[in-house]
């Protein structure tokens, strides 16, 4: 919007501009929406009953509200506070919020605590216990939006001769970055983690078996890193899905 000349106003305005307005998943209930704002603005713990669609389990919390959160991308409005129950900073979908009720417990946001610096941990608002330093190569013709775009704040594009480019991030959450990543079929290529290869290899391959085509030579493995023991390519992504810090 910063764009617009100014004092570019009036009538006229969406006859030579068009907005793109996202479709939200669900639909935020304004109360409950009325409810967190105040919760936030008066440091007060909330009570709620929250449906997570990635476990479809529906738990009662007690969440510190540190910050409202808007995803311009998804069109979606969220929670980012302390969940007593997981004892650790979550994110919620406040349209997956079933009831809430505002306590008379206060709460203290913990000094360590930077909403900048816990967003920039995430990808696509999802976030894990651990950072990982994650590479995707892109092919020339795909390159050429890549580049247009600021997909991480912690980001930076090794450019190729051939015109390909690597796209180098920190992340901690590799299901997240699996789903964007494949998206690009055969014009990108993860290149580390070993964890995320394979588990994109994992979805090639089940895709393959879906549409009757032998992914023999995909997947080996990996080895975990925690005494040396091996880990199947399922283990691998379902462990990761495990670790994600949203409770979508």
């Amino acid at each position: 919007m910063h764009y617009l000349p100014v004092g570019c106003s009036g009538d006229g305005l969406f006859d030579i501009y068009s907005f793109d307005t996202p479709a939200s998943a669900c639909e935020v209930d304004q109360d409950v929406f009325a409810l967190i704002d105040q919760a936030v603005r008066n440091r007060l713990k909330v009570s709620m009953v929250y449906k997570s669609s990635s476990r479809q389990a529906v738990t009662e919390r007690i969440v510190h509200p540190y910050q409202l959160h808007y995803d311009q991308g998804g069109g979606t409005w969220y929670l980012i506070g302390f969940c007593e129950y997981r004892n650790d900073v979550r994110t919620f979908a406040i349209c997956r919020i079933q009831r809430l009720s505002i306590t008379d417990e206060h709460f203290s946001v913990p000094a360590s605590f930077s909403i900048d610096h816990y967003l920039e941990q995430t990808f696509h608002l999802t976030s894990g216990s651990a950072v990982y330093d994650v590479a995707i190569q892109f092919t020339p013709y795909q390159s050429q939006w890549i580049r247009e775009h600021r997909w991480h704040p912690s980001q930076h594009i090794d450019e190729h001769e051939d015109g390909s480019l690597t796209l180098r991030m920190k992340v901690s959450a590799l299901d997240a970055v699996r789903r964007w990543v494949m998206q690009y079929g055969a014009e990108a290529e993860v290149l580390e983690p070993e964890e995320l290869r394979d588990m994109v290899c994992l979805e090639v391959r089940e895709m393959g078996e879906r549409y009757g085509i032998e992914m023999s030579q995909c997947l080996v493995g990996v080895v975990s890193p925690v005494g040396g023991r091996h880990i199947s390519p399922e283990q691998v992504l379902n462990n990761s899905r495990a670790k994600n810090r949203i409770d979508f």
